[in-house]
């Protein structure tokens, strides 16, 4: 598991949560980058993770997790006072 929190303080009532699964079905790794820590997580070919995020209620865009594709990378975006992890499936 690879994450860090973007801010302060605990749990909050007005929190939201979101998870998703990534397969990587290339025949190549996968870079993983969990931003704005700068963490890099690398996914194996034919490997899934799933990623978890949880952080403050608030109006869009600014609550939003952000996914950028690259060929050769993943880069996942937490957004403020955010938590960002991965774990292997």
């Amino acid at each position: 598991m690879i994450g860090r929190d973007q801010g302060v303080g605990g749990n909050s009532l007005s929190e939201q949560h979101l998870s998703f699964r990534l397969s990587n079905s290339r025949k190549h790794r996968l870079n993983i980058y969990v931003e704005p820590w700068g963490e890099i997580y690398v996914l194996e070919p034919n490997k899934m993770l799933r990623i978890d995020a949880a952080g403050p209620v608030g109006a869009a865009p600014d609550n939003m997790l952000e996914i950028e594709s690259n060929d050769d990378s993943i880069t996942v975006w937490g957004w403020g006072g955010s938590r960002v992890t991965l774990h292997d499936l």
